[in-house]
């Protein structure tokens, strides 16, 4: 059993050095890519929320845990694929392995939209600078 949790912990661990390992080379892309400010120069500024506000809080708490579900989701379709392959014909495996899977997706799919709406609903009702568009008038960036 215990190398079960350790085989997990060390997936874990993988996935989230991978992902941060992403986000800050897409960081640094942006930055040093000129994209955001010949974006900026074309469409004008993007909408931005304002640090410290209710709205801005809620958005990244919901966006962190949303992430870290879909993380989650996705190690259990890795794990019910690890069991299916390894059934080897035994059916109660196979059919735990099924089991697992599906809910897996079930999850996966109820984060997405969770994720979606409470995007749509946070870019549509609230937080953005307080001019009428929606639009911050020094010319964009984060507050």
């Amino acid at each position: 059993m215990y190398k079960c949790y350790l085989k997990f912990f060390l997936i874990f661990i993988f996935f989230i050095g991978f992902f941060i390992v992403a986000d800050v080379s897409r960081a640094s892309f942006e930055e040093e890519s000129g994209l955001v400010d010949a974006g900026e120069a074309a469409y004008g500024a993007v909408p931005t929320l304002k640090a410290g506000s209710p709205f801005t809080i809620i958005t990244i708490i919901i966006q962190i845990v949303l992430g870290f579900l879909g993380i989650v989701f996705f190690g259990l379709m890795i794990y019910g694929g690890y069991i299916y392959m390894m059934a080897r014909g035994n059916e109660q495996e196979v059919e735990k392995a099924i089991t697992i899977i599906r809910n897996a997706i079930i999850g996966l799919i109820v984060v997405v939209l969770a994720y979606a709406i409470s995007l749509f609903v946070i870019s549509n009702f609230g937080g953005f600078a307080d001019t009428p568009t929606g639009i911050d008038p020094s010319g964009g960036g984060v507050d």
